[in-house]
């Protein structure tokens, strides 16, 4: 078996949509194969034989062994981004909750709302921002500045 024998064999890449040769296949990754050669070309040749003779361990975990999380993995990952995005936005629904509860005629003790933002875990930076939205003034500044 020599390295390029199936050089010039045809398949159909489903990277790119349209046929290659073997040849592509085995130099497309920055001179390396493709990590899809196994699939790609299982049935065709015995594709394992070949990576064995002609790869080292090194080159087939490299290039073979799939390190990241896949497709698969990434969209599960998305999924738990959307699960904690909608947790922050029920804290925070609660929060916004509570804040009305404690603030009179449209206003709020400062000492009340970094309280709030303790007890919601919420940036007390981000609690000033929050009450303008909510067009909830604060009042009694511990700071003197309302």
């Amino acid at each position: 078996m020599e390295k390029d024998q199936y050089d010039a064999l045809i398949t159909r890449c489903p990277s790119l949509g349209g046929e290659v040769p073997f040849v592509y296949c085995r130099k497309a990754n920055q001179g390396g194969p493709c990590s899809r050669l196994p699939l790609c070309w299982d049935g065709r040749f015995d594709v394992l034989i070949y990576i064995q003779r002609f790869y080292s361990q090194e080159d087939i975990d490299r290039y073979f062994i799939q390190t990241g999380p896949g497709r698969l993995g990434h969209i599960l990952n998305q999924l738990e981004r959307v699960g904690e995005m909608k947790k922050e936005e029920d804290k925070k629904n609660d929060l916004i909750e509570a804040i009305h509860k404690e603030a009179k005629d449209g206003r709020i003790a400062c000492v009340k709302a970094w309280l709030l933002a303790d007890q919601f875990s919420y940036p007390k930076h981000e609690m000033g921002k929050l009450l303008n939205e909510l067009k909830i003034k604060i009042i009694k500044c511990q700071l003197g500045c309302f």
